[in-house]
């Protein structure tokens, strides 16, 4: 697996039309699993407005694009998630959530052990997805846009780049 950083879980990415390239399982996930964790080094990297902007300055359109079609804001700080997990797609009804969402949802965080077995964790990653329900083997991971911010300035940057922005994403794609 090329590019799994924070992955817990086996997957591929594959074709997942109409979306494009997405994240699929290649493995039962049960509910309540962490599937990806943000919290492992080299899995996000963070930037301010400035920095997303000092970065797009040296990049022609298609890589801007490109980068602010992957990235997604959230408490203030704008986010790029490095690997494969910037492939993860949007759904109304996603296959994961962060603990706010399974916290609601009443869902113990899960640790895959080795061996298969689960076990809650004793501390539970801040800025990671879980399993909202039982994920069959070859179904996509997916998470839900409408839970990220969307600042003025970001929804500017990706009009003028031509990209749909998480929030956008999330409002067309209900």
């Amino acid at each position: 697996m090329s590019g799994s950083i924070g992955f817990s879980v086996k997957y591929s990415v594959e074709d997942c039309p109409p979306k494009g390239k997405g994240v699929v399982a290649r493995q039962f996930i049960p509910k309540g699993a962490l599937v990806w964790n943000g919290d492992v080094p080299g899995a996000v990297e963070c930037f301010t407005e400035q920095e997303i902007r000092d970065r797009i300055a040296t990049m022609d359109a298609k890589d801007a694009g490109y980068l602010l079609n992957h990235i997604y804001c959230y408490q203030g700080q704008c986010m790029e998630c490095d690997g494969d997990a910037k492939l993860v797609n949007h759904s109304a009804d996603p296959t994961t959530a962060g603990m706010e969402i399974l916290g609601k949802e009443g869902t113990t965080p899960l640790r895959i052990n080795p061996d298969g077995t689960t076990e809650p964790f004793d501390v539970i990653p801040l800025n990671a997805n879980f399993a909202r329900r039982d994920i069959q083997e070859g179904e996509e991971l997916t998470d839900d846009y409408s839970f990220y911010e969307n600042p003025e300035w970001y929804v500017n940057l990706c009009k003028q780049y031509n990209v749909e922005h998480a929030g956008l994403v999330a409002e067309l794609y209900k």
